[in-house]
């Protein structure tokens, strides 16, 4: 492998890591002095973890790449293909199955502001339904649209949500919420924490790994955003 073949930032850090990008591209974080050798040899160990993690991001990217906010596209919508109209509506709004827009404004925040109106209605009933059975409480819970995790859970007990979830089947709604209203019993990713869900949920294991081919949705209305602007200019 060749430096060409990835970007190398280096800084007072002590250890390696690698990260990739939705595109695939590799970066690796190297400490100040640590010689090229050392960094190819790491990168060797590591071509099958590399491999894996691209095909995840290309599996995400193809199940998204079919969305559109174009009159007569479609975005997913608990699990479901929701067309997408425009028309004389004030705000987004579904009429006769499809997700009607205004023809003024940005189409991305008329979605995103009406997938968060829905949030609001609908994963509080995942929440209660999850508490109840598991006998743990979040102390609040809110709404956001984080670009990389589907949920969290604070230290007190304060949940918080992506409002992305509303793209998801329910299956993997319900492994989010699991996962979040575990965090007060083992706060950590512990194996205890995974057996936990596991035997809360059972096949929460295989929800976890099929979720990495639909990361796409966690940033899709930022995308579709995007690419309108790219067309604008």
């Amino acid at each position: 492998m060749t430096e060409k073949s990835y970007e190398l930032r280096r800084s007072n850090r002590r250890t390696l890591a690698l990260t990739l990008d939705r595109q695939g591209r590799l970066m690796i974080h190297a400490p100040m002095r640590m010689p090229l050798r050392t960094i190819e040899a790491f990168l060797l160990e590591k071509q099958d973890w590399i491999a894996r993690k691209r095909q995840e991001l290309s599996a995400a990217a193809s199940r998204t790449r079919r969305f559109s906010l174009e009159e007569g596209g479609s975005i997913p919508y608990l699990g479901q293909a929701l067309s997408i109209g425009y028309g004389p509506v004030r705000r987004a709004e579904v009429q006769n199955g499809v997700l009607m827009l205004p023809r003024s404004g940005r189409p991305a925040q008329h979605v995103l502001n009406w997938l968060t109106e829905q949030a609001r209605l609908v994963l509080p009933s995942y929440v209660e339904k999850w508490s109840r059975r598991m006998n743990v409480y979040p102390t609040a819970l809110s709404f956001g649209y984080a670009k990389a995790r589907y949920g969290s859970m604070t230290s007190d007990g304060r949940m918080r949500l992506n409002v992305a979830l509303m793209h998801f089947p329910a299956q993997y709604i319900d492994y989010v919420v699991v996962h979040e209203l575990a965090h007060r019993v083992h706060p950590d990713h512990s194996p205890a924490f995974h057996a936990y869900v596991e035997s809360v949920l059972p096949g929460a294991g295989q929800l976890r790994k099929e979720m990495k081919t639909l990361s796409g949705y966690l940033t899709l209305l930022r995308e579709l955003n995007e690419k309108d602007l790219e067309e604008q200019e």
